[in-house]
């Protein structure tokens, strides 16, 4: 099978600074706040059907305050779902995800204020384009290789914590 380039990758002839910004910089800010919110969603989700679940087990399981035919079923299956949720959190760990992106985006942001606000270096007016391109793609850059380390470095904590 065949791999596609992505639709959003253009060929310019010359690419203009107002060409970068726009297809570049401020999609990329776009992309790290859709992405960020999206998984402080995620969290927020899975945190309050965990939360509400272990809340409840207990209530179904030693309490008969209404009677409800499969009490224990029911608390075993709150319970199964505290256990999924703590685990899906913990295997997407959408929290810090959400934070990388956050500081990726934040990142750019300041980026592209300091280049519209002419303060250092986007100052002296020689290379704006170069320089521009050279910030931003260096955060990008680290933005990645924060996402793969945070991912290898998990990796590694649960291969370790498996009992031999």
């Amino acid at each position: 099978m065949r791999h596609r380039i992505p639709e959003i990758v253009k060929y310019y002839e010359k690419l203009t600074l107002k060409d970068y910004i726009n297809d570049r910089v401020i999609e990329k800010i776009r992309l790290y706040y859709r992405l960020s919110h999206r998984n402080i969603i995620y969290f927020r989700i899975i945190t309050i059907v965990t939360l509400l679940s272990g809340i409840l087990a207990p209530v179904f399981y030693h309490f008969t305050l209404i009677d409800i035919a499969n009490q224990k079923l029911i608390a075993t299956t709150l319970s199964t779902i505290v256990v999924f949720g703590v685990s899906i959190e913990s295997l997407f760990s959408f929290r810090e995800t959400a934070k990388n992106y956050k500081n990726a985006e934040n990142a750019l942001v300041n980026e592209y204020y300091l280049f519209q606000a002419k303060y250092e270096p986007y100052n002296n007016g020689d290379n704006l384009l170069e320089v521009l391109v050279f910030r931003v793609e260096s955060l990008i850059l680290k933005e990645r290789r924060d996402t793969i380390d945070k991912i290898t470095a998990e990796m590694n904590k649960k291969s370790q914590q498996k009992p031999s």
